[in-house]
C-alpha cells in the first residue's frame, strides 16, 4: 500500500467486480470491501473523481452514502500528499459500522468526570476529536495539541495528535504475531505482567490515578523526595516517562 498506483490498481479491480454483478451475495461483499478500502487509504488524485461518481450511480442502496462519505473524508487528506494512508487495517468497529451502513461515535471521558458521545470517522485524528470536545465544552483558545488515550485494564495507551484513532483501536485488536508495521503509541503499564503482548512501547511507571508516592531512581534525592509531597495525575505520569533513563544511570 506504500505505493499510490497500486492502491488504485486494489480499487479498480473491486469496482470492476461489484459492476453489474448478478450474485448479489458477492456484490454485497465486493462494496464491503470497497467501503473498508476507502477507509483504508486514499485513490488518487486522477481516480478520485472517477471513483465517486462510479459509487454514486452504480452503488446499492446504502452502500452508495457509505463509500461516498468515505470518499469524501479521505478526499479531505489528499491535499497532504499520496502517501497518506492509514498504518493498521480498519478495526472491527468500522467493519461492523460499513455493513450495517452506520455511522460510528465512541464514548470518551474527561479527567473531570464529563464524557460524551463522539461521532468519528476513519480519518479522525486524536488532535481533531480533542479539538471538537474542548469546543464543545467551550474552550475558544489553545485547543490545538491535544489528543486523547486509551485505558487498558494495566495499562493507557496514548495516542499521537496527528495518528488516527481507529489505528490505537486496530493495534489493539491484532494477535501479536500478526504481520504489521511498528507502532510508536506511548504505552504507561500500570501492571506490567499483564501489558498485553502486542505492546510496542512500554514505560513501566505509574498511570494517572495511582496516588502512591515515586521512589526516588537518583542516588542522594532520598532525603529530599521524603520532604515533598507525594506526586498524582499528570505530574506522576509525566514523571513516569523518564523512570526507565534515569534508572539506567
Amino acid at each position: 500500500l506504500s505505493h499510490p498506483v497500486l492502491r488504485d490498481e486494489i480499487l479498480v479491480q473491486i469496482a470492476n467486480q461489484v459492476w453489474r454483478n448478478p450474485n448479489m451475495l458477492n456484490s454485497e461483499r465486493g462494496w464491503l470491501l470497497l467501503s473498508s478500502c476507502l477507509s483504508a487509504f486514499l485513490p488518487s488524485q486522477r481516480l478520485a473523481k472517477f471513483l465517486l461518481k462510479f459509487v454514486s450511480d452504480y452503488g446499492p442502496e446504502g452502500y452508495d452514502c457509505v463509500c461516498q462519505h468515505r470518499l469524501l473524508q479521505s478526499l479531505q487528506r489528499l491535499g497532504l500528499g499520496p502517501e497518506y494512508v492509514r498504518t493498521y487495517p480498519p478495526c472491527l468497529l468500522e467493519w461492523t459500522a460499513n455493513r450495517k451502513k452506520a455511522h460510528t461515535v465512541l464514548h470518551v471521558h474527561c479527567f473531570d468526570g464529563v464524557s460524551f458521545l463522539c461521532p468519528l470517522h476513519s480519518w479522525t485524528t486524536g488532535e481533531e476529536i480533542a479539538k471538537d470536545i474542548l469546543q464543545h465544552r467551550g474552550v475558544t483558545e489553545g485547543r490545538r495539541g491535544w489528543s486523547v488515550l486509551l485505558k487498558e485494564p494495566a495499562q493507557w495507551v496514548e495516542l499521537e495528535g496527528s495518528d488516527f484513532i481507529f489505528d490505537l483501536m486496530s493495534d489493539l485488536e491484532l494477535p501479536a504475531d500478526f504481520p504489521k508495521h511498528n507502532s510508536y503509541f506511548i504505552i504507561s503499564a500500570l501492571q506490567p505482567t499483564r501489558v498485553r503482548p502486542n505492546a510496542s512501547i512500554s514505560l513501566l511507571g505509574g498511570g494517572f490515578d495511582m496516588n502512591n508516592d515515586i521512589p526516588s531512581a537518583i542516588p542522594g534525592l532520598d532525603l529530599l523526595s521524603q520532604d515533598l509531597e507525594p506526586q498524582r495525575g499528570m505530574d506522576r505520569y509525566l514523571d513516569s516517562l523518564f523512570d526507565p533513563v534515569l534508572s539506567d544511570g
